[in-house]
């Protein structure tokens, strides 16, 4: 009987957790979707306890990130047998952070060191062999309206401390009937009444931009489609015409036009010679050398007849380049088949849209790196313009994903933000007012909006994630108080 009662204690934390991601959007489920989880694991060994966590989580990541298998095996020709085999591999990989997680939980360790501890580990996830800063915990509360401030202070991943720390308040609240664990709770009621109340001040170059994303949405089995090149390119070419009215910018997204744009410059002196707004951005693909040929894939800005680019700088493994070759060369061609690795790009390039504003454009995956984005805003960037082809996830929660992600470096860094998709989700980002306007998936259509420009630094734009160390000296303090170790040093040194 004990043990299908944790099998359904299992079960109801995995289900909770799922519900919370984006695409289902249950936020609310996440302050205690670990409680279950924990109730399981807590009277077991440190072996079963730790074995029980990998397979847990390793069904919630299959079951989060199965747009692995459609973008590998749908859109990238791969058998499905190979992408259900990597995607396993990979959400294998993944629970070895939760399982890390455990066998800290299991020392009885205080539950501010314990939830720093994986927030930790969330960190080393976003940068470790290249990093994956995907489904963070804190991204379950990204259309939390009460949440939206408190990323601008603590972000992502202190919205991650904050929802492990609640769940395991609430976890030894109710195993040792004692009020001193709800401080969790009171920690967060407090950082998010001092982040609603605090106005933040948001000094404003510009009052406000007008701005037209394009969003073609054609299909991506059709883009490289050498016989559909010419009707895909007119459809967007003619999308652009067809835009009435005087816009400060207009957004295309990421390598719109199926084409080198240095090889059909054409498309370029189209663009310019039909002037619809003071600048534009879109997405292109293009190469440089002869020999010896790099590709990129760039961002160009247009104004004044003059372009400029920015070349991609964190590539995608096994989309855009492929990882240790000489390891993995049997199976390189199921991705790539004969085509090349693109190049890395060496600048964070920002465009001068006037002498009040300046934009940013992090390619696609590379908005999911908070640390990446703050690299382009300390060059003094006021818009950040995200450009995507998400037609890579299907129509799978995939999209959602990387939609909340956007929003949530928004709210971090307190900027408004544009986001311009293949076939959606194309979005504009208000920050102060918590707005978020999409064009949804598969429609085709221009997507306007007014956003402000923001002059001003947050405190995560100013401090990032400094402040763990703070949070983790004092818990080892009083963990160090709490055990008398000083004492029983002191002890062992007297006996020697």
């Amino acid at each position: 009987m004990q043990k299908f009662t944790k099998i359904g204690l299992f079960l109801l934390s995995l289900c909770l957790l799922v519900l919370s991601t984006p695409g289902y959007n249950y936020y609310l489920f996440a302050y205690f979707a670990l409680l279950p989880f924990f109730y399981a694991i807590n009277k077991l060994e440190l072996r079963k306890a730790i074995f029980y966590t990998y397979v847990h989580f390793t069904f919630f990541y299959m079951i989060t990130l199965s747009w692995i298998v459609i973008t590998i095996s749908e859109f990238g020709n791969a058998p499905k047998l190979v992408g259900i085999i990597l995607l396993f591999l990979f959400s294998s990989y993944l629970a070895l952070y939760w399982m890390i997680f455990v066998f800290v939980f299991k020392k009885g360790f205080n539950i501010v060191l314990i939830s720093a501890f994986f927030t930790i580990l969330e960190i080393i996830k976003s940068w470790f062999l290249t990093g994956f800063p995907w489904l963070n915990l804190g991204i379950t509360q990204y259309n939390n309206p009460f949440i939206s401030k408190l990323y601008s202070y603590i972000g992502e991943l202190g919205v991650s401390f904050i929802l492990v720390l609640i769940n395991l308040s609430l976890f030894y609240f109710f195993t040792n009937k004692r009020a001193k664990y709800l401080y969790g709770i009171l920690i967060f009621i407090f950082l998010v009444v001092f982040a609603n109340i605090v106005p933040v001040n948001n000094k404003q170059k510009l009052s406000y931009l007008k701005i037209a994303t394009i969003q073609p949405s054609y299909s991506q089995k059709d883009k490289w489609d050498p016989n559909k090149k010419e009707q895909l390119i007119d459809n967007v070419l003619k999308m652009y015409s067809s835009l009435e009215g005087n816009y400060d910018l207009i957004v295309l997204p990421e390598s719109v036009f199926p084409t080198f744009c240095n090889e059909d410059d054409w498309i370029i002196n189209y663009l310019a010679s039909n002037k619809k707004s003071e600048g534009v951005i879109f997405g292109c693909l293009r190469y440089e050398g002869k020999e010896k040929i790099e590709y990129y894939n760039s961002v160009y800005f247009l104004k004044n007849n003059n372009y400029e680019y920015y070349d991609k700088i964190h590539l995608v493994p096994f989309g855009e380049y492929f990882p240790l070759k000489s390891i993995l060369k049997p199976i390189e061609y199921y991705f790539f088949q004969d085509a090349e690795d693109f190049s890395l790009g060496n600048e964070y390039k920002i465009f001068e849209l006037n002498q009040d504003v300046f934009i940013a454009s992090p390619l696609c995956y590379e908005s999911a790196y908070s640390s990446l984005v703050k690299k382009f805003l300390d060059k003094g960037t006021d818009l950040l313009v995200f450009l995507s082809n998400d037609s890579w996830f299907g129509k799978s929660k995939g999209r959602y994903q990387h939609l909340a992600i956007d929003i949530i470096r928004s709210y971090e860094f307190h900027r408004s933000v544009v986001r311009a998709t293949q076939s959606g989700i194309s979005a504009c980002i208000n920050p102060l007012e918590k707005g978020v306007v999409t064009l949804g998936i598969s429609k085709k259509g221009v997507l306007k909006c007014d956003l402000p420009i923001i002059d001003d630094k947050t405190f995560f734009e100013r401090v990032g994630y400094n402040y763990l160390i703070i949070i983790i000296i004092l818990s080892l303090i009083y963990e160090i108080i709490k055990r008398n170790l000083l004492i029983k040093l002191f002890k062992k040194g007297n006996k020697k």
